[in-house]
């Protein structure tokens, strides 16, 4: 019997056995799955009449791909095994054990760039190796406004003091903007957004100004695609197909003269469109209109929109990077990337897919566990904005959760009778070769679980995971075990209880009292809503703090991961059921 097909029947029988014991008639829906069982299964069907977006290029893959059909009527989504929607909060209120929703719930919230970096300032202090920030490292120097004003006014005074004009450059970003928006070069503090300012007042970061690789004298950036499948535990994927974004205007050296010049230094398409003397359209040939990448690149050379994997062998043929080797760094740095996420993705996972209660003991070791058919309910495209450094190293920029799959691009036409210009939209030959491969390749990643040669595991997959990696998840774990509610937070009292019985009162750093203490000062630390009690209970991001107040106290001659490692192992030998 087929799998999805036996998947489908206990989804009907588990639906039968429920409305048997309510004492009811099954509805009609029951009975449409009920008859639908029965029947031979037809093609692999995608739902997506709850989508109200561009469908372009979800349409232009199925066509490409033998045995997949769209199914656009609404009330027709038990037949298809993947649920299409804009947001995770346009999804089905409960999905059929067989189907899988294109959104993770949390995703869209933590790519905000602030929250991307209190994930990986979370992970850096639990003492998550690889995560930096600052040179030789992946991340760029990253300050989240406007609590990190006094921190960010001192690093440009210095920078200028000293004289580090080229690094002593920051880029100020809204949080959750997009498309360029609101982004500024500063290298003085009296041109950052007045601190009383209505600028000045909303979420925003601050990156240190990565001196970048050149292409030809143009400064450009990555967007690549990885594909997450499941996030408890992380499974993860990495495209190596992407777009090569370039500037429209020669890259000079930051100065307070040329900062203005945003085609210069912003390698954004949506800024970059509009410059009509710079920006360049690939040629529209036969070779540029296919979804493979079998052609020369030819076509795309000079364009301000180029298929990543053209540059990227460009330069290696040039000498400027070894092409395999920053492969593999980018798969490490999306890694990252993606471990500092996971916890907070999987505790919104496991509200809407509950999985049995752990005891503390399972909790507070390895995960060692691969997913299973109820761990796979969801899966997400993301979008990683990657920038090649001057040193030849992948450097992350951004995360976008929502990644453009349009397949079109703006082009002004000329009115030869009237001599006005108009601009129209036409097919992009970058995009559709790019975001084609790109898309058939996440389809049959989740609908057959057939992994092409262009998907590369990152996180799971059969990658092995180091124990150090999954500190912060652990901790998530062991929150979820003591809190079976994790929408909200810890009592002291509970607290207390769950150090006793985890056994953290044997190690002799700290008393009840000191415990007490502890959760009061660092609660009264957290942000919350005016309606929240912010002073009373304890978030999860919270209890990560805690524990890593108690392994430096407990093993204060070892660095912090080290410490953090062997308070969990410590946990994992000593707790009890009954928290």
């Amino acid at each position: 019997m087929p799998a999805d097909l036996a998947a489908i029947r206990d989804a009907v029988a588990a639906r039968k056995a429920m409305l048997a014991e309510q004492d009811t008639e099954p509805s009609a829906t029951a009975k449409a799955v009920a008859r639908w069982c029965v029947k031979r299964p037809g093609p692999k069907r995608v739902y997506t009449a709850k989508h109200t977006g561009n469908l372009d290029l979800l349409r232009r893959t199925l066509d490409e791909l033998d045995g997949w059909q769209e199914e656009k009527k609404d009330g027709q989504g038990y037949k298809c095994r993947l649920v299409w929607v804009a947001s995770a909060g346009d999804g089905p209120k409960e999905l059929l054990r067989h189907q899988m929703m294109n959104k993770f719930e949390g995703m869209a919230s933590l790519a905000d760039k602030a929250e991307t970096e209190r994930c990986l300032q979370r992970a850096r202090d639990a003492g998550v190796p690889g995560l930096g920030p600052g040179a030789g490292s992946y991340f760029p120097r990253t300050w989240i406004l406007p609590a990190g004003r006094a921190d960010l006014v001192e690093y440009l005074k210095r920078k200028r003091l000293k004289g580090y004009q080229k690094h002593g450059t920051i880029i100020y970003k809204p949080a959750s903007g997009m498309q360029g928006t609101g982004i500024m070069l500063i290298q003085h503090e009296g041109n950052l957004p007045t601190e009383s300012g209505h600028v000045g007042r909303k979420a925003a970061v601050a990156q240190a100004y990565i001196p970048p690789l050149l292409y030809d004298g143009l400064k450009f950036d990555l967007r690549l695609y990885v594909v997450v499948t499941s996030v408890d535990p992380l499974e993860a994927y990495l495209h190596r197909e992407g777009l090569a974004r370039f500037c429209t205007e020669p890259y000079k050296t930051p100065s307070a003269k040329n900062l203005h010049r945003c085609y210069a230094h912003l390698t954004n398409y949506s800024l970059n469109k509009y410059n009509k003397e710079g920006y360049v359209l690939a040629t529209d040939d036969d070779s540029s209109n296919k979804s493979e990448s079998s052609d020369d690149g030819q076509s795309y050379k000079g364009a301000s929109k180029r298929p990543a994997s053209h540059v990227i062998d460009e330069l290696d043929v040039r000498g400027l990077i070894d092409g395999e080797e920053f492969w593999d760094r980018t798969e490490d740095l999306a890694a990252c990337v993606l471990r500092a996420m996971q916890p907070d993705l999987a505790l919104r996972y496991r509200r809407n897919f509950p999985r049995d209660r752990e005891s503390l003991s399972d909790a507070a070791g390895p995960n060692r566990s691969a997913p299973d058919l109820d761990d796979r309910r969801c899966f997400h495209v993301i979008g990683l904005d990657v920038m090649i450094d001057e040193k030849s190293q992948p450097r992350l920029i951004e995360v976008n959760s929502s990644p453009s799959l349009a397949l079109d691009q703006e082009v002004e036409v000329l009115n030869e009778e009237t001599g006005e210009s108009r601009v129209r939209k036409q097919v992009s030959p970058v995009d559709v070769a790019v975001k084609v491969r790109v898309m058939r390749s996440v389809l049959r990643l989740v609908g057959d679980r057939t992994l092409e040669a262009d998907l590369r595991p990152i996180c799971g997959g059969g990658r092995a995971e180091a124990d150090e990696w999954t500190l912060v998840d652990r901790c998530r774990r062991l929150f979820a075990a003591v809190q079976p509610d994790t929408s909200k937070g810890m009592s002291a009292a509970h607290y207390v209880r769950f150090c006793k019985n985890a056994g953290l009162l044997e190690l002799g750093a700290f008393a009840k009292a000191d415990l007490e203490i502890m959760h009061t000062q660092l609660c009264a630390q957290q942000e919350w809503r005016a309606n929240e009690p912010a002073q009373k209970l304890m978030r999860w991001a919270t209890f990560v703090r805690a524990l890593q107040q108690l392994a430096t106290r407990a093993f204060p001659d070892q660095d912090v991961g080290a410490a953090f490692g062997r308070l969990l192992d410590h946990i994992h030998r000593n707790a009890v059921e009954g928290t």
